[in-house]
């Protein structure tokens, strides 16, 4: 099924571009906008068709493993360890929210501490001075 599938979106992709390029009256070539004759249309379509097929090439083998059983297995196994690793990963998220969370409360608590000191201090700071003196 797969290898069907790729080469049947090889074949899309080349037509869609061959339609593109059917659309169009020039192309940009640098800084300049040349005009889309013939063979230009022609060039580029080759040039396309060609990394296509690079593309589709190199991913043959990774398709035909993945089509055999043993390449199944193989599938199966990497999104297990995919999913753990997922699971793994919230886990390590929510810790590192968490200790966000713990830490932001720490300091507004330490804020909270800071203004009840400092309330202290002033409250004291005015019983000297209505006193007249040091305590």
């Amino acid at each position: 099924q797969a290898l069907p599938a790729a080469c049947l979106l090889a074949a899309e992709s080349l037509g869609g571009l061959e339609a593109r390029l059917a659309a169009r009256g020039a192309i940009a070539r640098g800084e300049d906008v040349a005009p889309l004759d013939a063979s230009a249309k022609s060039e580029v379509l080759e040039r396309f068709a060609g990394e296509v097929a690079e593309a589709l090439a190199a991913a043959l083998p990774r398709i035909a493993r993945l089509a055999a059983p043993a390449g199944l297995h193989e599938a199966e196994q990497r999104l297990d360890e995919a999913r753990a690793q997922l699971r793994w990963l919230r886990e390590s998220w929510e810790a590192v929210l968490s200790c966000k969370t713990q830490i932001t409360d720490l300091y507004l608590d330490n804020d909270c501490v800071a203004e009840e000191t400092e309330a202290q201090l002033v409250h004291e700071a005015l019983d000297i001075l209505k006193a007249g003196g040091p305590p």
